[in-house]
């Protein structure tokens, strides 16, 4: 990947998902959660509870975040609760990126992806499949990031989620820029900004220009 190329793919990337992600952990949020945490029970409450703090802290802290994410997957197991031990292998995936071990990161991707296909869960196979895309890009793999990128675009659209099909169609743009097609490239930046502009992201609006315009 040419430096050019990894600078314009970290503009759109807005990184991975259960389905929206921030890059700063929010102070406020981890200290509600713990406090939370100290009264919860053994049951899905705290796994889920153990999973948004894995989730706020994945960027910041990623081995903290791992020691919450693997609680949640302990827990989720000796439950046999499926959307939790989904939820964590998906969190595993993100913070094993963050820590730029893509290989490790892909492992967990898919073995939340599946288990969010045997639930039927859309959301979460977006997410999934957007997070795929992302590791395999970091490796090179453009061809796979593609593959899954479209296939994200696809579950995105089957639950109407505008916020992640702008994202996804940012990140094809960019392979097809990668790849120097640069009509292709256009198309799906004109389809992401069109999504910007019904949804009035006016940030994501000027960045979707400036690409254009560098396009």
């Amino acid at each position: 990947m040419n430096l050019i190329t990894k600078k314009c793919f970290l503009i759109f990337l807005f990184f991975f998902a259960l389905l929206n992600y921030t890059f700063s952990q929010n102070t406020h949020i981890t200290d509600s959660l713990k406090a939370l945490l100290k009264t919860s029970k053994e049951d899905t409450n705290k796994v889920n509870l153990l999973n948004s703090i894995a989730w706020e802290y994945k960027s910041s802290d990623p081995d903290t975040a791992y020691v919450y994410a693997c609680g949640a997957l302990k827990l989720s197991e000796e439950l046999g609760f499926k959307y939790g031990i989904a939820v964590s292998n998906n969190d595993l995936g993100l913070i094993f990126h963050y820590k730029g071990q893509y290989e490790k990161a892909l492992n967990y991707c898919f073995k939340g992806l599946g288990i969010f296909t045997e639930i039927n869960n859309k959301k979460g196979i977006s997410s999934c499949l957007l997070n795929i895309g992302n590791n395999n890009f970091y490796l090179g793999n453009y061809t796979e990031a593609l593959k899954h990128y479209v296939e994200a675009s696809k579950a995105y659209q089957e639950t109407n989620n505008d916020i992640g099909l702008s994202r996804v169609l940012t990140n094809i743009a960019v392979i097809y820029k990668n790849q120097n097609k640069v009509e292709e490239s256009l198309i799906y930046l004109k389809r992401s900004l069109r999504i910007k502009e019904k949804i009035g992201d006016k940030s994501g609006i000027s960045m979707v220009l400036n690409n254009i315009a560098a396009t």
